[in-house]
């Protein structure tokens, strides 16, 4: 996708119009409309306003340019080098699977795994599985957050049921 097309992506998914998104980054309706239409290209400083008022890193709106399958290849290469990805090979000769060594890499793809899941089981549509691609790991972190408040309340409630026997 376009920067243009992952900032409306984005935009849509924390319900700003483009007049509210221009506003708060300091910028005018009709840019907002052209960056997103692809009529203007974005510049840095633009690009790092639109960011923090999406609350994201500005790496998540790049065009990553992944054109060809050479391209996609040195991407897997590079993971391979940094994050540990190995090929698996399958129940035949004839299939490859990519895996990670590395376990924090291993558990993010299993919680993609499972989003995509719910994109193709029609739980969830593209347009909100993009937004969720685009603003990881914030999903991951607030679902560990609530799961640590949730526990906590849970153990509050033990130790003033103790208490209180």
């Amino acid at each position: 996708m376009t920067v243009g097309e992952n900032i409306r992506v984005l935009r849509l998914a924390r319900g700003f119009s483009q007049k509210e998104l221009g506003s708060i980054c300091g910028l005018a309706e009709p840019t907002i409309r052209n960056y997103e239409l692809g009529n203007r290209k974005v510049n840095d400083r633009s690009l790092k306003k639109i960011a923090k008022a999406l609350g994201i890193s500005e790496l998540a709106l790049v065009d990553r340019h992944i054109d060809t399958p050479e391209d996609a290849m040195h991407i897997l290469f590079a993971l391979a080098e940094k994050f540990g990805l190995c090929t698996v090979m399958g129940d035949s000769d004839v299939s490859a699977k990519l895996d990670f060594t590395k376990r924090d890499m291993h558990d993010y793809l299993q919680v993609w795994h499972k989003k995509r899941a719910e994109c193709q089981g029609g739980t969830i549509s593209k347009e909100e599985l993009k937004a969720w691609e685009l603003t990881f790991p914030e999903q991951i972190l607030n679902q560990t957050r609530m799961k640590l408040d949730a526990e906590r309340k849970k153990n509050q409630k033990k130790d003033d049921e103790k208490e209180n026997s």
